[in-house]
């Protein structure tokens, strides 16, 4: 599989991050802003690039996986709701995965552990976005709640990144390493015929 042919990552419209000053809309992030991290407290971000559906000569956008409040026990999580590109990846901590795979923690693609074969409609969403946010290094950042990944190395080679941005951060390096394993398609499909089949899909993501 090439970079070229990787499912598009990406936190979509109205995505709330939690940051050092609080809680804040994906569309307010700008370079400098400091995210929380799981691993290393708040960090800078580089650089935030926006792809717009309706930008001229712009890719075809996926639909979002859509994620609301109240889909599952913890009804205040997300606490907005949360949109993510289908090949966005998002922290697992089950029971299953240690016993697969002998990992505390796995990101999966979200798109991979949902049950749904079609997005569910959002009238509400308006124009489709999708922020991708450089940092130093992968990272896992809060997001409504959940924990899911900064941009990694495959999606930044895919970005227009400015040289600056290049020469600060890890993702453009050769080497590069993910912040957790990530499970491929089949893998993370066996995590989820391997849960309950009525367990929902926020009740696998960690927060």
């Amino acid at each position: 599989m090439t970079t070229a042919d990787l499912p598009m990552s990406g936190l979509g419209p109205g995505t709330i991050l939690m940051t050092s000053e609080g809680e804040m809309p994906v569309e307010w992030l700008a370079p400098g802003d400091k995210v929380l991290t799981r691993d290393r407290g708040a960090q800078p971000v580089l650089w935030v690039k926006r792809v717009r559906a309706s930008a001229p000569g712009s890719m075809t956008l996926p639909d979002p996986v859509v994620l609301f409040p109240g889909d599952c026990g913890r009804a205040a999580i997300p606490w907005e709701k949360l949109r993510l590109s289908p090949g966005h990846r998002v922290l697992l901590r089950l029971p299953e995965v240690e016993l697969n795979f002998a990992e505390k923690e796995v990101l999966a693609s979200v798109s991979d552990l949902s049950r749904r074969s079609n997005a569910r409609p959002d009238p509400e969403m308006g124009p489709l976005v999708y922020h991708h946010i450089v940092m130093p290094r992968h990272e896992l950042i809060l997001a409504g709640g959940l924990w899911v990944e900064s941009t990694d190395a495959a999606m930044a080679a895919q970005l227009d990144a400015p040289n600056v941005v290049r020469r600060s951060s890890d993702l453009f390096q050769p080497g590069a390493k993910t912040v957790r394993m990530c499970l491929t398609s089949t893998e993370a499909q066996l995590i989820r015929t391997a849960t309950p089949s009525d367990m929902p899909l926020m009740d696998l993501i960690a927060a």
